[in-house]
């Protein structure tokens, strides 16, 4: 009886090794599966983290229902930045910035009232951002291991849902985060932060220099620099 005892014992011993062994295969073609997509979509991100003349529309809403949407246009050092703030569909505001590669010049749209300040020291920047990029493999490595990644149809495209990947050049707010990448440009197209969605489109080698025109001086009431 004892015989039999240790045989049963030793079975269950085996069996818990066996599944054991199973559950860290399972986790490491898990994570190299992961591993593989997120080094495919980098390497397709790279050429166009370098472009310097690309238009990259940006269209968000909070979790109050309040919209944003923000074009900015680069070609070589000209450079511009509108955002409009709506509300019901509706522009409520609007402010431009340009920069000719010598200086920046500021417009704002509110309430009826038209403001212009020359020579402005700051402009908001645009960058073709990775939302994937890590400091180095292993961090990678990890958050292949704890993301979760699945195949997703976005506006006719095949692309890929990633949740839990938390990248150091991205800002994360309370709640769930998910980035959707567009599968043949490694391109963010939409994020979830919390209860706020972010969707993006690009176009790249096609911006206008008629995009650069700023509007007449003459209907903007003058700011000085402080």
């Amino acid at each position: 009886m004892e015989k039999k005892k240790m045989g049963f014992g030793k079975m269950i011993f085996i069996s818990i090794l066996i599944i054991i062994l199973i559950l860290i295969l399972l986790l490491v073609a898990y994570t190299l599966r992961n591993y593989s997509i997120v080094k495919d979509l980098q390497n397709k991100i790279a050429p166009y983290k370098t472009s310097s003349n690309y238009h990259a529309e940006f269209f968000s809403t909070s979790a109050d229902g309040t919209e944003t949407k923000i074009n900015y246009y680069q070609k070589e050092n000209k450079k511009a930045y509108f955002i409009e703030r709506l509300e019901s569909g509706e522009i409520i505001a609007k402010l431009s910035y340009y920069n000719n590669g010598e200086r920046i010049d500021f417009f704002t749209e509110t309430s009826g009232e038209k403001l212009a300040k020359l020579g402005e020291t700051f402009m908001p920047q645009v960058d073709i951002v990775n939302g994937l990029e890590m400091d180095d493999n292993m961090q990678m490595l990890v958050n292949c291991i704890i993301s979760k990644i699945k195949k997703v149809e976005y506006q006719g495209r095949e692309c890929y849902e990633i949740k839990a990947f938390h990248s150091p050049d991205v800002l994360y707010e309370d709640g769930e985060f998910a980035i959707i990448i567009d599968k043949e440009t490694g391109l963010n197209v939409k994020e979830y932060m919390g209860d706020s969605i972010f969707e993006r489109t690009y176009e790249f080698d096609n911006v206008d220099d008629s995009i650069f025109i700023e509007p007449n001086i003459g209907e903007y009431k003058l700011q000085l620099n402080n």
